[in-house]
């Protein structure tokens, strides 16, 4: 879905600076996954014009800004050679392809879980997963 997802946007970004006519939310807001594209396995090489806007956007001193806040004690930007990185994407990927338990990264944590997270060097946050509801 992201190699699709990727290929529209490169194609609409053949002919337009931004996604939605000037800089706008709707390029704050995909910037922010697409950033991470290492993280899903989907290479950016094939997607010139999606490049050149990943580059525009990472450019401007507010987006700079922004990524420091709040302080992460992982990098989004790094590709898996970062040792927490490459641990946080590969748990996401297993999870991603069904592989393995959210284990307290997507979801709610137990105790050991988080504490066994910890000694792999990924810091987790407690975020209970709430089930979606008709209503």
């Amino acid at each position: 879905e992201c190699a699709r997802l990727f290929r529209v946007m490169d194609g609409h970004l053949k002919t337009n600076e931004f996604l939605a006519g000037d800089y706008s939310i709707a390029d704050i807001a995909n910037w922010a996954w697409v950033r991470t594209h290492h993280w899903s396995g989907v290479p950016v090489d094939a997607f010139p014009h999606l490049q050149r806007w990943m580059a525009v956007i990472r450019a401007r001193p507010a987006v700079q800004r922004g990524i420091l806040k709040p302080p992460s004690s992982v990098n989004l930007d790094a590709p898996d050679h970062d040792e927490k990185a490459g641990k946080f994407a590969e748990e996401a990927r297993k999870i991603q392809h069904g592989e393995a338990e959210a284990r307290g990264i997507f979801g709610e944590a137990s105790e050991d879980e988080a504490e066994a997270l910890r000694e792999e060097g990924i810091e987790i946050g407690h975020i209970p997963w709430v089930p979606p509801t008709d209503a």
